[in-house]
């Protein structure tokens, strides 16, 4: 291997960093180091606490290393981390902001949505509810956040959302679908529509866009698209206990038309992240949600793609994708939970496709060293009894942003197998039961004048405090990772 791909190893151990310069501040000492196993005895970190007042970068937990090579990334203009919405002060318990998604207007204009609720699972309060602010320069947010008041607030908080825009004569209507049906089927089986015709000034809401549809199809995913012959697209989680994954379409935004496919057996996506490119082909990724089809070698756990290649003279009603399982995967010792909503994206720099893998408890490529909580049920923990280690409460997890691409013409033909990149972005803490929480990378920008892919995170405590990041990465994937094109 050449001294130039050295750095694509050193990604994936985690080990090489960037840190953006705006830790400059004097955070980098008030993060620890990376506990190894024989310190555990000495180690008595509790990932669930944190202060109220703590500052974005404290909720996200960014180790040294991984500060300072974001910090190298930003000087070699790789990539940037800012904050993008900082969770309101500690006078307020409805500090968790989350899922945020964004698109990108002919005028430049950023617009995202996102939801501010009580933690994780908790949405209830006067302040709670699903917001949107917008920006000229990604830096500015109008409003610039949730707290003191409601500003921005268009709907009440819970669930997923998807946002995207389309043209209706000379006005670019923006459109957010909503839903809060979770993937197990059960609470209420709520979808709403909101748009705004004057860029996200005003918005007005349609509560029965969706009647009479998608019967019973859990939440949307990230990603409205616009495709060449079908118009805007979004596409919903796998009903539980069925076989059928549903599309819906529109020509305006406000009029909506659904499809629906039966999946292979044993298979079920939720929260699927939707891309089109060239002249109308489609890829989903999925969070997988069945073990048996998940875990293809019994190690880890795999997302799932499903693929359509287009047809010029097909009908929406006509759409069929092919699902395979990917070597896309993460710690498989912690089932499902290891893996959020991913994102999918053309990158039209290196004509490749590529996904930003959320991995939960897990490093880079397939890492599932000590990725667990020690009181997991699933925690490696005669590992650490070998090692002679007195075992703490806790165990700090790693959580990752990776990145994979493939090749559109491999993957139309039938590949599933994606090549690792690299690592985007690792903190530390995540826990499936009550601790860290974050990413969902979906609803991202690919802004090809600026040559970059504007990616929007959350990060915190799954109870609060949680904020809202973004980083912003070169869509020259090759010199992002250091190596020659191939």
């Amino acid at each position: 291997m050449s001294q130039r791909n050295n750095r694509v190893t050193r990604r994936q151990a985690i080990t090489f960093g960037f840190g953006s310069m705006v830790l400059g501040s004097g955070l980098a000492n008030q993060f620890r180091d990376i506990v190894e196993p024989d310190e555990l005895a000495q180690s008595d970190r509790n990932i669930c606490e944190i202060e109220d007042d703590a500052s974005p970068f404290e909720q996200l937990k960014l180790t040294v290393d991984e500060e300072l090579r974001l910090k190298r990334e930003d000087e070699l203009c790789l990539s940037k981390l800012v904050v993008a919405i900082r969770a309101p002060k500690p006078s307020s318990t409805i500090n968790h902001l989350g899922w945020p998604v964004a698109t990108r207007l002919s005028n430049g204009k950023v617009i995202m949505v996102y939801n501010r609720k009580t933690g994780h699972h908790g949405g209830s309060g006067r302040y709670a509810g699903r917001y949107a602010t917008r920006t000229d320069d990604l830096v500015n947010w109008d409003p610039p956040g949730p707290a003191p008041n409601m500003a921005g607030k268009i709907g009440p908080a819970g669930g997923l959302h998807a946002i995207g825009k389309t043209k209706i004569g000379g006005i670019e209507r923006v459109v957010i679908i909503t839903s809060n049906q979770p993937e197990e089927g059960d609470g209420p089986n709520v979808k709403r529509l909101y748009y705004s015709d004057d860029q996200g000034e005003n918005w007005n809401v349609s509560e029965n866009a969706f009647d009479n549809m998608l019967d019973g199809a859990p939440h949307v995913g990230p990603n409205l698209i616009n495709h060449p012959n079908f118009g805007l697209v979004a596409t919903f989680s796998q009903k539980k206990g069925s076989r059928k994954n549903f599309l819906v379409r529109s020509d305006n935004g406000l009029e909506w038309v659904e499809t629906n496919w039966n999946n292979i057996r044993g298979a079920r996506s939720v929260e699927p992240s939707l891309e089109c490119w060239d002249d109308g082909h489609m890829v989903m990724i999925g969070r997988e949600w069945n073990k048996n089809f998940a875990r293809g070698d019994g190690r880890y756990w795999h997302y799932t793609q499903h693929v359509y290649k287009h047809n010029p003279n097909g009908s929406f009603s006509e759409i069929q994708f092919t699902t395979k399982r990917t070597n896309i995967r993460g710690n498989g010792m912690n089932g499902r939970s290891c893996h959020d909503t991913a994102e999918v994206k053309y990158n039209p720099v290196t004509n490749r496709i590529e996904v930003i893998q959320s991995h939960r408890l897990g490093g880079g490529l397939s890492n599932t060293g000590s990725t667990a909580w020690v009181g997991h049920k699933n925690v490696r923990a005669d590992y650490y009894r070998e090692k002679g280690a007195q075992l703490s409460p806790m165990i700090e997890p790693t959580f990752t942003l990776n990145l994979w691409s493939i090749s559109p013409d491999e993957l139309l033909n039938g590949s599933a197998d994606w090549r690792f990149d690299g690592t985007l972005l690792t903190a530390q803490g995540f826990s499936a039961i009550g601790c860290r929480d974050g990413y969902h990378p979906g609803g991202s920008i690919i802004d090809i004048k600026n040559n970059k892919q504007h990616i929007f995170i959350y990060a915190g405590v799954r109870s609060g405090p949680s904020s809202i990041f973004r980083l912003s990465r070169t869509l020259d994937t090759n010199k992002w990772r250091g190596v020659d094109p191939v």
